[in-house]
């Protein structure tokens, strides 16, 4: 029943507590909506859990009508949302028990270690029997097999991503490559992801930004993932839970950017993207591997540079939505 956490302003509205401020950081009363949501450190906890969660303070009415949007707004391709419901249940346990800790020891929060160990009790309830590793490989029928240049003056930007359902582990690869297929900037990360989609996400959002840093224009940006392609050239496309969150970070960075077309590639097309993430995964891809290419990703390159060389730039078609 609402009002039946000792929270200090129930407390104070029971006359037991002498203030109703938040004993953490006596900015605000203390509710549950501060406690779970709201307090500084509570925000830091949500954000540095892979879900990557900012809340918009002003949305934040009460804890059940937050609860009962949480039900009804995120879905993913199987209906199923036991996932999401689970994590957020052990984030808001553990918040609320490091409020208890510090509250009765005198110590300061730490967001961090809070996050990290919801997300790690989150994934031992789960305990899914899921393959080791697993990738989300798209292959259109009209996709061509091989790299294709993009038109001269224009960037191509491959991405790609490998996740690891058991540890939610993914490393991310990202190539900007031009007209003749000469490798002009990458990047790669190992990162943390819900799913093998949102991994995909991840690695667009970061060759997004990556152009966006360089100032790179006109720029394809193609990925094998044909559920993110959608979802940024689909109005009202259903999305997963896991991936709504980065595909809205990825229209709003694009609408900053003169020139964005997005491209559905095929996994032999995507290669070069496909053989960096999989060394980023495994925390295995030298930090020079830009400027001196290890010799099997080298291999890889020169083939898709040979094929630009055999083509028009012309083939290279956008999937079909440009922005700016």
């Amino acid at each position: 029943m609402p009002g039946s956490i000792a929270t200090k302003d129930a407390l104070f509205h029971r006359h037991i507590s002498r203030s109703p401020l938040c004993p953490l950081c006596n900015l605000e009363n203390e509710t549950i909506e501060h406690v779970l949501f709201t307090c500084p450190w509570t925000r830091c906890v949500w954000f540095a859990h892979p879900l990557g969660y900012r809340f918009p303070l002003e949305s934040i009415t009460s804890l059940a009508r937050w609860l009962q949007w949480l039900k009804s707004y995120f879905v993913d391709g199987s209906g199923d949302k036991s996932l999401l419901h689970t994590h957020v249940a052990f984030i808001l346990w553990h918040i609320w028990k490091e409020r208890c800790v510090c509250v009765f020891n005198h110590t300061p929060p730490t967001p961090d270690l809070v996050a990290c160990k919801s997300f790690d009790a989150a994934l031992e309830y789960i305990q899914r029997p899921l393959p080791r590793c697993v990738r989300l490989v798209t292959q259109p029928l009209t996709s061509p097999s091989f790299w294709t240049p993009p038109p001269l003056g224009t960037f191509k930007v491959n991405t790609d991503a490998a996740w690891h359902s058991d540890s939610l582990s993914c490393g991310i690869a990202v190539l900007i490559r031009n007209s003749s297929g000469e490798l002009v900037a990458g990047s790669n990360q190992s990162l943390h992801a819900f799913s093998a989609v949102a991994a995909e996400a991840l690695a667009v959002l970061a060759g997004l930004t990556l152009v966006v840093s360089l100032n790179l224009s006109p720029i394809i940006l193609a990925s094998d993932s044909l559920h993110v392609i959608s979802a940024l050239t689909t109005e009202n496309f259903t999305m997963d839970w896991t991936v709504a969150p980065l595909i809205w970070k990825i229209r709003s960075l694009a609408t900053s950017h003169s020139h964005v077309s997005w491209s559905w590639s095929s996994r032999q097309a995507n290669l070069a993207a496909d053989y960096i993430a999989a060394l980023a995964s495994r925390r295995m891809c030298p930090s020079d591997w830009v400027s001196n290419p290890p010799s099997s990703f080298l291999n890889l390159l020169l083939s898709d540079a040979s094929q630009a060389s055999h083509i028009s730039s012309q083939n290279s078609v956008p999937f079909g939505f440009d922005v700016g």
